[in-house]
């Protein structure tokens, strides 16, 4: 049988949210070219370095990257899985991966109203929004 999880864990959101924020800046593929200090990680993705540190490290305790020495990081299985971009464009947060993420926001509006509100977020309906970013519509079609 399995274990029961906790609440803790099925409501952590700071490991989605590091996720997508690394699928976004494509860590995984600058790891893979050589990139694998922190502060050279963050130069390249002109990030802060502290706080890409402070996720990369959440990150490694969770089993996506290693942190080989301290701001030192490395490629294992899962981080490796956010190379693919089949992978990855769902995460991305400058396409359609953005756009669903914020959505999830607007899930208990929906619930208490029974009506989609993706329109109050982004200020259109969700077919009005991606005929209106065609390069976020063509990440979703992507998806499919």
């Amino acid at each position: 049988m399995a274990d029961t999880p906790s609440l803790e864990t099925l409501s952590d959101l700071r490991t989605p949210w590091c996720l997508h924020v690394v699928a976004t800046l494509r860590i995984a593929d600058h790891v893979a070219a050589g990139t694998t200090d922190v502060v050279a990680l963050a130069e390249w993705t002109e990030c802060d370095a502290e706080a890409l540190h402070r996720v990369m490290s959440h990150l490694a305790t969770r089993g996506v990257f290693v942190e080989t020495s301290p701001g030192q990081f490395a490629l294992n299985s899962l981080a490796a899985e956010l190379r693919d971009p089949r992978q990855r464009i769902g995460l991305d947060l400058d396409g359609i991966g953005g756009r669903m993420a914020g959505a999830w926001g607007t899930l208990l509006a929906y619930v208490r109203t029974g009506r989609p509100v993706y329109h109050e977020l982004f200020n259109r309906p969700f077919w009005e929004d991606l005929d209106a970013h065609p390069e976020i519509a063509a990440s979703f079609d992507a998806l499919i």
